[in-house]
């Protein structure tokens, strides 16, 4: 098997150890962008229950920013997910080939 053809790490415990890797920054990521979208809307409409006022009538140019870097996390995280999946579909390819060949010997 060859690179150029999409061979896979035949080593199990290192493709496991490079799908949890991804899996744990892909939930990272997505807990991130969470957490800072919740802040956003509190900075955005405020919380009058807990009297917070809101913040992005007088800091605009902040709040774009960070929209805009919400916007650039949002992004990252769906190619961190994406990027999981791939890892995902390599480890567990490494699993489905004794199938085949137990089928085709018998």
């Amino acid at each position: 098997m060859s690179m150029i053809r999409g061979s896979v790490i035949l080593n199990k415990p290192l493709a496991w150890a490079i799908f949890s890797g991804d899996q744990v920054m892909a939930y990272l990521s997505v807990a991130a962008v969470g957490a800072a979208a919740q802040s956003a809307v509190f900075a955005k409409f405020g919380q009058t229950q807990l009297e917070w006022m809101q913040i992005c009538n007088m800091y605009r140019k902040f709040c774009n920013q960070v929209g805009e870097g919400i916007a650039s996390g949002f992004l990252v995280s769906v190619s961190m997910v994406v990027l999981s999946a791939i890892s995902g579909f390599s480890v567990f390819r490494l699993y489905g080939d004794k199938k085949r060949k137990s089928v085709v010997l018998e």
